[in-house]
């Protein structure tokens, strides 16, 4: 691809551009030989037109000698002018195909540790694809009427390392009147200026994250149980569960004090972002959240976005590889605090579904790759949050419970305000163990591959009642894992913890009541493959192609976990779904027919099959059948996901469906 490139030397014109050379280059690692110290933002932003404009002061001190400097900057945003403290314009090149780069010369090679401030001018769009308004052209990045999110990842503004390099800032934003804007920091008064305001606010404190949001909300302030200021912005539709909101964030940040020590920001902002469609870690002392988590006031989301508030906003990372400290840990805290709040069984089935999420990519890459996955991709989210997740679960069993949220509050008031690594975490968790552990971290953080178990058994009968002899095997020749061994009985069950190292361990264990079955890992305490598992992976792995678009790889992945599993009522509703998006109608409809023959788990797949029955025979124009269909949905009594709403609409209007123009 031939990569766009802007030069500007003085007061260089457009035309000149073609003098200079635009060979194929490497561009230089970003915010390689920096250090940030302050950005100073006045950004500008008119949602009337998607528009941001901006100019952004950077204070940075020089790593090594040299006569360049490389900052990131979204594609979308295109620089104007670079210049430096004494207001001469610097040359710069960017690079907004490829790279996403600002590359900023200087006359003349600058020794390290000086320290310099450059302030770049840049303007452009962030609007959405094709005029469809659900389609956001960045994920990361939105300027419109609705609201305005300009997230650290989109690269909103010249950024040095990614992650790493924590600054203090000042904000000061401009929209039109009726929008707030919440940003990092504390806020100063508002400055109204004609038809249009000025919100301005500084972070004192360095953070790694710094992004923007705007919107018309409606501010709820509501202090923290431990006294720590907090305010939660919701807009108009959702204004009236913000009391709700602030008791649940209450009490998780209480939850989160006790495990992980006491909270490293000044306040607390909790922002409903809307457009936002996934968690994203905010900012220091910023907590975001997606306008669903709001309105369901779901649990999981809600703790997940303010255990970033310790992991990453606060214990940051050193290198690329240590990204589980922030992503693995922001996923198990979210767990921890459904086990506080709502029980086992709760805590159990996100642990579940944490597996799912781990095996969905885990055979790529270990968990130490990190960012170099790609940040919050779907490879990155599987690996390094899901399955670090389960990483931590482990450790928690091999060191035992006082140990570990021993190890884990130490950990993050250690390094609070700080950068850690995985090995600043292994050296930690070794001491606590009293023993070297370095083989879990080797097996499970630094290698690909999770075991699977069978085991084979015989019983004998003794002079004091039986016993059940055996083998465990698993798949994973140098795996080491401590599993426990239940065996049920006609009497009480009897378990024991078996180490097992290598491909086949013998157990043997003495009861006193006749045997009845042998149940491995009962407590689901080690991540491990299994037929039921892979079942769930295989129609994970579907519907994230699904929710990408690619419908042809998605009904390949869930044609063959209904074929392996023909009584999956889940894995045919998801292909049903997976040919109704594709206008096949007659698969869809033979695909929701499997679904309602097979074990209807869960419950609430047997009212949507009747729904989506529905809309496919009024597609067809055969009313009646239709009114049918719609009618078995109501008698179901079940509504989730609005299914009653939506069964009851249809059943009084037939249902239209066009083909959206791509």
């Amino acid at each position: 691809m031939k990569r766009k490139v802007v030069w500007v030397l003085g007061i260089l014109t457009a035309g000149a551009v073609s003098g200079f050379s635009q060979a194929p280059r490497v561009p230089r690692e970003i915010g390689r030989n920096v250090d940030v110290e302050h950005y100073k933002i006045q950004v500008e932003l008119l949602p009337e037109n998607h528009e941001i404009i901006a100019q952004a002061t950077l204070r940075f001190k020089l790593l090594e000698d040299t006569n360049q400097v490389v900052f990131g900057l979204h594609g979308n945003l295109t620089v104007s002018d670079v210049t430096d403290e004494k207001n001469e314009s610097l040359r710069f090149l960017q690079d907004d195909i490829e790279a996403y780069t600002v590359e900023i010369s200087f006359s003349s090679k600058i020794p390290a540790g000086t320290v310099k401030t450059l302030a770049i001018s840049y303007q452009g769009i962030f609007g959405r694809q094709g005029g469809v308004a659900s389609l956001p052209a960045d994920p990361y990045a939105y300027v419109g009427e609705e609201g305005i999110y300009l997230l650290n990842t989109a690269r909103w503004f010249p950024t040095g390392k990614f992650l790493f390099d924590a600054a203090t800032t000042e904000i000061e934003a401009t929209v039109p009147l009726g929008m707030s804007v919440v940003a990092p920091g504390r806020a100063f008064p508002v400055r109204t200026e004609g038809l249009r305001e000025v919100f301005t606010w500084v972070s004192e404190q360095e953070i790694p994250l710094v992004s923007l949001v705007a919107s018309q909300y409606f501010p709820f302030n509501h202090p923290l149980g431990s006294g720590v200021p907090a305010a939660i912005y919701t807009t108009e539709k959702h204004r009236d569960l913000s009391p709700t909101l602030a008791t649940e964030v209450d009490k998780v940040f209480l939850f989160y004090e006790k495990r992980f020590g006491a909270y490293h920001f000044p306040q607390l902002s909790v922002v409903q972002v809307p457009g936002l469609s996934q968690i994203h870690p905010g900012s220091g002392g910023l907590m975001f959240l997606p306008e669903r988590a709001v309105a369901e006031r779901d649990l999981i989301q809600i703790a997940r976005s303010l255990a970033y508030q310790w992991w990453l906003n606060s214990v940051g990372m050193k290198g690329s590889s240590d990204s589980w400290i922030s992503d693995g840990f922001a996923y198990y805290a979210a767990a921890l605090y459904l086990e506080e709040s709502a029980g086992t069984e709760r805590f159990q089935e996100a642990m579940d579904d944490l597996a799912v999420l781990a095996l969905k990519h885990e055979k790529k890459a270990p968990v130490v790759s990190g960012l170099e996955l790609g940040y919050e991709s779907p490879e990155y989210v599987s690996i390094v949050a899901g399955k670090g997740a389960w990483v931590l679960h482990m450790l928690r069993s091999l060191l035992e419970e006082e140990k570990f949220f021993e190890l884990i509050r130490e950990f993050a008031e250690k390094n609070a305000g700080q950068r850690a690594s995985i090995s600043d975490f292994e050296a930690v968790a070794k001491e606590k163990a009293g023993k070297d552990i370095s083989w879990f971290f080797a097996q499970w953080l630094r290698a690909t591959g999770v075991p699977e178990f069978s085991v084979e058994y015989m019983v004998y009968r003794t002079k004091s009642g039986f016993r059940v002899g055996g083998s465990i095997k698993q798949d994973l020749e140098l795996f080491r894992v401590p599993l426990e061994i239940r065996i049920e009985t006609k009497g009480k069950p009897v378990e024991k913890l078996q180490w097992l190292e290598g491909k086949s361990t013998n157990f043997t264990v003495p009861l006193e009541t006749t045997p009845v079955k042998i149940v491995l890992d009962p407590r689901g305490k080690v991540l491990r493959n299994s037929d039921e598992i892979q079942l769930k992976v295989r129609i994970a792995r579907g519907r994230e192609l699904y929710e990408q678009g690619d419908f042809v790889e998605a009904v390949k992945e869930l044609t063959e976990a209904a074929r392996t599993h023909p009584r999956s009522s889940m894995a045919f509703f998801r292909l049903g779904e997976t040919y109704y998006e594709q206008f096949n109608n007659a698969s869809a409809a033979n695909a929701f027919r499997e679904a309602l023959n097979g074990d209807l788990k869960p419950k609430w797949v047997e009212v949507w099959c009747y729904v989506y029955m529905g809309k496919i025979y009024d597609i067809l124009g055969q009313r009646q059948r239709a009114l049918a269909e719609y009618q078995k949905a109501i008698n179901t009594k079940d509504d989730s996901f609005g299914a009653q709403v939506e069964a009851q609409k249809y059943s009084k209007i037939p249902f239209i469906r066009e083909r959206q123009a791509s």
